[in-house]
């Protein structure tokens, strides 16, 4: 009798520890996510043994980082960042009894996501080929007035999937009185329109160098007096 009452006792403790006698496990099919400035969301497949498993978002008063429990797993919701001039990181770490793992999340800004190399140019008279790269990770238009007959496209190369190299062809200038400058914009498409890059090109007046026919300065004219009176001598 004793040893039954023993053995029911013993039973029910196992019952009652439950989900403590259990190795907990803990698995995330992903842990590094970066976004674009514009956000977006991705659900983390989370595969445990603990059904009530938990989360926390590092800073949560950044209000940038947000998080949801759904049947798969967590669905992470990012916030535009389209006004700042840093990039932006936050841990979210997820806990199953004793287990934690932490999925990193990197987000780019707008002023981040698009880049020129070059923001101007100095062109002489004699016209010349300017280039510059362009770095980004959204999509772009680069805009030229169609008014500006002098600058034209001549290449456009593709290094890698981020940058884009531009040739363009600055025509000759003969215009003595004044020079002249143009701009070149690289604006972000859709919502990234507020990023906006310029590239100024400034071509210097023409010049003479050299002295027109039938104009002869004053020294010239002197030095041959000289020599027809040594000449007459």
């Amino acid at each position: 009798m004793k040893k039954l009452l023993l053995l029911s006792i013993f039973s029910s403790l196992i019952i009652s520890c439950g989900d403590d006698l259990v190795t907990p496990t803990l698995t995330l099919d992903q842990k590094n996510i970066s976004y674009l400035p514009n956000g977006g969301e991705t659900e983390i497949k989370i595969n445990t043994n603990i059904s009530d498993w938990y989360y926390s978002i590092q800073n949560e008063d950044n209000d940038w980082v947000r998080g949801e429990k759904t049947t798969a797993g967590l669905k992470l919701k990012i916030s535009p960042h389209l006004n700042n001039n840093d990039n932006r990181t936050s841990i979210v770490r997820v806990y199953a009894g004793n287990e934690m793992q932490a999925i990193t999340i990197n987000q780019t800004s707008a002023n981040n996501a698009l880049s020129v190399n070059t923001q101007a140019f100095t062109v002489s008279a004699a016209g010349e080929t300017i280039e510059f790269t362009i770095n980004s990770i959204i999509d772009y238009t680069v805009n030229l007035a169609d008014s500006l007959e002098w600058i034209r496209l001549l290449e456009k190369e593709n290094i890698d999937s981020q940058q884009t190299k531009y040739k363009y062809v600055v025509d000759q200038y003969r215009n003595m009185q004044e020079a002249r400058t143009a701009k070149i914009t690289v604006v972000g498409n859709g919502d990234y329109s507020i990023i906006e890059r310029e590239i100024t090109i400034n071509q210097e007046r023409y010049i003479p160098n050299h002295i027109p026919t039938g104009i002869v300065s004053a020294e010239t004219s002197s030095s041959q007096n000289e020599s027809t009176k040594t000449l007459v001598k």
